[in-house]
């Protein structure tokens, strides 16, 4: 555990003892030298003879105010010894973006015209550079002790006292070991403010409420829950739908005479097998489930594309842009990119984090190729004539066959990633846990959650429409607009001028989509509803 320096008086001379952190591997040692003093600075350098080493605010470096360490970092060590592997982690990550949200990229074009491509290139690098900060602020507990070490460190050094500093740890290192402070490029001098709630000092961050909370307050906690659960759960029922209906296409194209069960008992079968896999115990098991999920979505994008070959590549009518219908496209792109929700989660299981920002940069390029090409090929066959999923275009035969089956299996493997998060957070509520004695009641919970979600999936009367004013409204919010928020709420003042325009840019673009993404949809609900 992490303690703070002891000052104390050996043989006449002042000694400065830190024990080793798990955060800072090294300590500091400054003693006093009659004789000649080696300086081993920050920089690395040796300079033999008498020598100072200069306070931290004449090597560049910003000390600020005392806060307390964080009182046990044993939870991160643990998560190191078992866990998900980077692979795994990839797969879970590309399996929980590559989902429903897919089968609605030509759509969207259809909505807003090619113009839809810029706004998938916007929603794209938005989300992955939020990504990237969300989970630097769930590690916000490592730049406070990075902080406390600094002064202290500082403190000794400003003494007018000759020392001789026998290791020093330098904040580089910090850095190499916080995955998000590599990704996102921050200085490695760059500390945490005090703005983070004092109830929070201390405590590793483990979900997207604490990291709310660390920086709102209680009310930052019940905003991202309602907003956050809200989400995830019309997700899970949007994947109901999606079963339902396509189950029955393929019973249709299997048995064209026979009477087959309704939509709902459609659903109450799928969920028969969805929710068995939400009691898993470790998302590192989840992956292997997650790997049937990520083969699902480049075949149907493979279905999708051999067709446009296979007919010649033949071009329908397509519009540059759609100007009225536009905005119903950014709740149908950001959908794509629903994942920030899971991504604490995901990042909590890795054994190796440092390798989180590469792979987060990995199941991006993965994505948004998949999603490109089935944009672009889904459109150019049908033109204003896609449909709300493009499969449904698909002439009868067996690439039909094929493409619904695959649409089967996705749900399937992104059902329990996407509870996960909703189920955990009533978990720790309740007091219950999935591990351990009280698993069964854990399951139970996990179970009520899911039939919950198929409840809501009978009273869902159009897709494409719920899909899109999900994706404006919610996906946006806790994707684009939320992260940046607790950015700058957590970092204030030691952030970048240039970082601070940047994340004031993601939240005033994340504020039009939502305002003018929701507003179309509903428009478009209601109209549908007349």
């Amino acid at each position: 555990m992490p303690s703070s320096f002891l000052m104390s008086g050996v043989e006449g001379g002042t000694r400065l003892v830190g024990s080793r952190s798990p955060l800072l591997r090294g300590r500091v040692v400054a003693r006093r030298s009659r004789g000649d003093a080696l300086c081993k600075c920050v920089s690395g350098s040796d300079a033999p003879g008498p020598a100072r080493c200069p306070p931290l605010r004449a090597q560049g470096l910003r000390v600020p105010p005392t806060l307390p360490l964080p009182t046990s970092n044993d939870e991160h060590e643990g998560d190191d010894d078992e866990g998900s592997s980077t692979q795994e982690a990839l797969f879970n990550a590309v399996n929980i973006l590559m989902g429903v949200g897919l089968l609605s990229i030509p759509y969207s074009l259809n909505e807003g015209g090619w113009a839809s491509l810029g706004v998938l290139g916007v929603i794209w690098g938005c989300t992955n550079y939020t990504g990237k900060i969300l989970i630097k602020c769930q590690e916000v507990n490592s730049y406070r002790a990075k902080r406390k070490q600094l002064e202290e460190t500082s403190n000794a050094a400003s003494m007018d006292v000759p020392v001789t500093v026998e290791a020093v740890v330098v904040s580089e290192k910090l850095e190499s070991d916080s995955p998000a402070v590599a990704s996102t490029s921050e200085p490695s001098t760059s500390v945490v403010s005090d703005s983070p709630k004092e109830s929070f000092v201390g405590k590793v961050l483990k979900s997207y409420e604490d990291i709310g909370e660390a920086a709102f307050g209680p009310e930052g906690r019940k905003f991202i829950t309602t907003i956050l659960y809200a989400e995830l759960i019309g997700t899970c029922a949007l994947f109901f739908i999606l079963e339902g209906d396509h189950l029955r296409m393929l019973l249709e194209q299997l048995m064209p005479h026979r009477s087959l069960p309704s939509r709902e008992e459609l659903m109450a079968m799928s969920a028969g097998i969805f929710l068995p896999t939400t009691w898993l115990t470790d998302l590192s098991s989840l992956s292997y489930v997650g790997a049937f999920g990520v083969l699902s979505a480049l075949g149907l994008t493979g279905v999708v594309t051999y067709e446009f070959f296979h007919g010649g590549m033949q071009i329908a009518d397509t519009v540059a842009v759609h100007g009225d219908t536009l905005p119903s496209a950014f709740g149908l792109i950001a959908f794509v990119f629903a994942g920030h929700a899971v991504f604490p989660s995901i990042y909590a299981s890795m054994k190796d984090k440092q390798e989180y920002g590469p792979m987060l940069d990995k199941t991006y390029m993965i994505v948004g190729a998949t999603c490109i090409t089935m944009g672009i090929a889904g459109y150019c066959m049908y033109g204003s004539g896609t449909m709300e999923e493009v499969t449904l275009n698909l002439p009868p035969g067996l690439l039909s066959l094929v493409s619904t089956s695959l649409i089967l299996v996705s749900p399937f493997t992104k059902f329990a990633l996407t509870l996960e998060p909703v189920a955990r957070g009533v978990e720790q509520h309740l007091g219950i846990s999935i591990k351990g004695p009280t698993g069964n009641l854990a399951r139970l919970n996990r179970t009520g959650l899911g039939l919950g979600a198929l409840f809501l999936a009978t009273q869902v009367p159009y897709f494409a429409q719920v899909m899109s004013i999900v994706g404006s409204f919610l996906t946006i919010t806790v994707s684009v607009m939320f992260p940046a928020l607790c950015h700058l709420k957590l970092f204030d003042e030691d952030l970048e001028t240039n970082e601070k325009y940047l994340n004031y840019l993601v939240l005033a673009l994340g504020g039009f989509c939502a305002v003018s993404g929701t507003w179309t949809a509903v428009q478009e609900l209601l109209k549908q509803l007349s």
